[in-house]
């Protein structure tokens, strides 16, 4: 059986950290979804780098504006806004599949991740909701630690949606270590994301996320 793994990236545009991993990727030929975090769209030249990731085929999503705590926390006009004004910033960029990646502290799905009133404004604005099935958090190993997690977890996994980050703590600098074994053990790597970690998808909803409310 030949496992698959989609790569996604959060909380960038980082600078050089984010132009990095496109040259990585783009060395072996792979694509990604990045889920840019909003403000991070307002710093100079940030909507060139946007632009890079798009030329260079890649899927691009939504990941909030402020990377609030989960939306639980808040209220649905905040939590709508935190969408909406990043889809301001993404200016026709993103996926026509509409991604949205919510935050969810440290990577748990649990409830609170959403509230109601988000949940209905993705439903009914034909968001696909973007969840995940491996975080190694990745944030806090800089010395590549992850790498091992990350293989680990996608041996376990027929499907991986794996969540790393574009971000400068150190960590990208050993993606291509991880890249390189996981071909090396025949995996693949896609865009095409697995079922069961996109419970809405186009404003449908495919599985119930009551355990996220």
């Amino acid at each position: 059986m030949t496992r698959r793994v989609a790569l996604t990236f959060d909380n960038g545009p980082s600078a050089r950290v984010t132009d990095d991993v496109l040259a990585i990727l783009a060395a072996r030929d792979i694509r990604a979804i990045f889920f840019p975090v909003g403000e991070k769209l307002e710093a100079p030249g940030a909507s060139a780098m946007l632009d890079r990731i798009a030329a260079a085929g890649h899927a691009i999503g939504n990941h909030t504006y402020s990377h609030p705590r989960p939306f639980g926390g808040l209220s649905a006009a905040a939590a709508i806004m935190e969408i909406e004004r990043t889809d301001i910033l993404l200016a026709g960029r993103q996926s026509p599949e509409k991604y949205f990646r919510p935050s969810a502290g440290g990577g748990a799905l649990k409830p609170g991740v959403l509230n109601q009133g988000v949940a209905d404004f993705l439903l009914a604005g034909g968001y696909t909701l973007v969840l995940w099935n491996l975080v190694v958090e990745d944030w806090k190993r800089p010395d590549g630690s992850w790498v091992e997690l990350a293989l680990e977890g996608a041996r376990r996994l027929p499907w991986t949606n794996l969540v790393l980050h574009d971000i400068p703590d150190g960590g990208m600098a050993h993606l291509d270590r991880f890249l390189d074994a996981a071909a090396a053990e025949g995996m693949r790597f896609t865009t095409d994301l697995p079922p069961e970690t996109v419970p809405i998808h186009r404003g449908v909803l495919r599985q119930t996320i009551d355990g996220l409310i």
